[in-house]
């Protein structure tokens, strides 16, 4: 796994963690460095403890319910409209204690059919005992909690580096925005008389935006205790709230535009490298034009040996790119082609390759004592599983590559 500094923590260089899945990812897509339980800390035992048990024989199960069914009839986990995406809103949370009470929840109303199979040491049967939405759901919620038992498990030691990662917290910034500056201001002057735990909640905010501007934790700590003193927090929220917006613009941007993409009859084209598989080259060529289009047209892939994009195929592995704007699509050859979960990456991927950051965010936070996690924009491709290619997809992508005449004359209108 690489990680980067806190001196390369920048909205501009927000990028994809290799060896590190997004949140919304099956437990299949973690790498065998995750999957290992030696360098579990189990003492004291933790209820979570169990899911690293169950989640390998649920996926044993899947497995062997999947083995004699043809290819459109096997169960999948995942599928297109599965993901409700994690909202800024309602974060995804995860430490000992959450995940502790997440799986005794499961415990407690798994299905008595399934957790005779699931939590028990008998032959896996070949049929199941439930309707298949039935067990789909739980199939599907256990691998989620193994997903997240299996992060926090491998998160720990990392967890100096994700505390830097707050610099990309724009809650406050997204939050204090829809009070409105009238209201803010208000309500700010008047801070000392409000509940403890409304000041907490302002304070923390107007913390986060001189964050997300300066990205240097002293400063705003020296910066807040004087706008308390002076009652002057309304000021120190506008003083840093257009460079914290800038900032948290840049995650939606193409922030490392390509060279070999050119643009003809109200489309994009692009050179990739064709694979020695004819399947392969259908899969790349039919998710990422299905993805990225537009009304008048799309991203085209014209297949050519001296193309720098191309893909590879390496057996547990995460999917990456190199670097934003890079060349190389890295994806698990044991994850078949065929699944959602393929297919939704390829799309996704394809996105790094044109320059498009992440737009998700994980980070440690402190005062919670978790790992925080959640998406900027539900709708947006880069963001959340639940996206698509969407208007700002498509406006960042012709700014990027489009050539002015054709955007001045609406080749590419939606």
């Amino acid at each position: 796994m690489k990680f980067w500094s806190p001196v390369e923590a920048s909205p501009a260089l927000h990028r994809h963690f290799h060896g590190l899945p997004d949140l919304e990812a099956s437990s299949m897509a973690y790498p065998e460095e995750f999957r290992s339980t030696k360098g579990l800390v189990a003492e004291p035992p933790q209820a979570w403890h169990n899911a690293l048990a169950i989640g390998p024989r649920n996926l044993e199960w899947l497995n062997l319910l999947n083995a004699h069914r043809k290819p459109e009839d096997k169960i999948q986990l995942s599928n297109p409209g599965s993901s409700k995406g994690i909202p800024m809103e309602d974060p995804l949370r995860y430490n000992d204690a959450l995940l502790n009470e997440r799986w005794m929840l499961i415990e407690k109303d798994l299905p008595p059919e399934l957790k005779t199979v699931l939590l028990g040491t008998a032959s896996l049967p070949t049929s199941l005992p439930v309707d298949l939405e039935v067990y789909r759901l739980w199939a599907r919620k256990i691998d989620v909690i193994y997903s997240h038992s299996l992060r926090w498990n491998g998160m720990r030691k990392n967890i100096p580096y994700f505390r830097t990662q707050k610099i990309f917290d724009f809650r406050g910034l997204r939050f204090l925005g829809k009070i409105g500056d009238e209201k803010l201001k208000e309500e700010l002057q008047n801070y000392k008389s409000l509940p403890v735990e409304r000041q907490q909640q302002l304070k923390g905010w107007v913390w986060d935006v001189c964050f997300n501007a300066t990205k240097w934790d002293p400063t705003c700590d020296t910066l807040m205790e004087r706008a308390l003193r002076n009652s002057t927090l309304f000021e120190m929220y506008k003083k840093y709230q257009d460079q914290a917006q800038r900032n948290y613009e840049k995650l939606f941007e193409v922030t490392n535009p390509r060279k070999d993409i050119y643009s003809s009859a109200g489309s994009l084209v692009m050179g990739f490298k064709p694979s020695e598989n004819d399947a392969i080259n259908l899969f790349v060529k039919n998710n990422v034009e299905a993805e990225w289009q537009w009304t008048t047209g799309g991203l085209k892939l014209n297949f050519d040996s001296k193309a720098a994009a191309n893909i590879r195929f390496i057996p547990g592995t995460v999917a990456y790119v190199e670097d934003v704007g890079g060349d190389t699509i890295t994806m698990d050859s044991q994850v078949s082609i065929e699944s959602w979960d393929s297919q939704w990456t390829i799309r996704h991927e394809y996105g790094h390759v044109l320059g498009f950051p992440d737009c998700y965010i994980e980070f440690w936070d402190d005062t919670e004592k978790a790992f925080v996690s959640y998406q900027f924009d539900l709708d947006n491709l880069m963001c959340s599983r639940a996206g698509k290619f969407n208007e700002r997809n498509k406006n960042e992508l012709f700014k990027a590559y489009a050539a002015p005449k054709l955007l001045k004359h609406g080749a590419f209108a939606r």
